[in-house]
């Protein structure tokens, strides 16, 4: 394997080596690009759809619609991260770096709507603001855990969890 830097750090008292492959930098673009992908997905729907699906604040149908769009969110994460994985090594870094580019694109392209729109989210009323934001603060989360929710995908011939090498 060609590897284009690695790092030392110290881990619990032993010195442990990270190497992080040459595509690093390429696949940590191209997992913000799916993030921007996701996030216009998203808004779209939210300023389509929301003012109709998204309850007011305080309701019951508030504390079971939020989890139920959030774990769309999951989902959507997990499809997200099946399809950017299929042509790269399976590993943790991977899916830390899939998981928050894609949400950092979005949180950062969630705080420019919000400051562009004075505060508001679009075409939401006024009561179905909080119960957005909560929807946001939770569908955002699942978006950073998406990628650890499917099984390793190991090398051919490798069984039994044995790391790839």
């Amino acid at each position: 394997m060609n590897y284009s830097y690695h790092s030392r750090f110290i881990n619990m008292g032993s010195m442990t080596e990270i190497h992080q492959p040459a595509s690093f930098r390429p696949d940590a673009l191209t997992a913000l690009a799916y993030g921007v992908v996701i996030w216009l997905a998203a808004t779209a729907a939210l300023t389509s759809l929301g003012p109709i699906v998204l309850p007011a604040a305080g309701t019951r149908a508030a504390s079971i619609t939020i989890p139920a769009f959030s774990a769309l969110a999951l989902l959507i994460g997990i499809a997200a991260f099946s399809v950017f994985r299929r042509s790269r090594s399976d590993g943790p870094a991977l899916r830390l770096l899939f998981g928050s580019s894609i949400t950092s694109a979005g949180l950062l392209l969630d705080a420019a709507l919000y400051l562009v729109a004075g505060g508001q989210y679009p075409f939401i009323g006024a009561e179905q603001q909080g119960p957005l934001a909560f929807f946001l603060v939770f569908a955002y989360g699942a978006l950073l855990v998406a990628p650890h929710a499917l099984p390793a995908r190991h090398a051919k011939g490798q069984r039994n969890g044995a790391a790839a090498v």
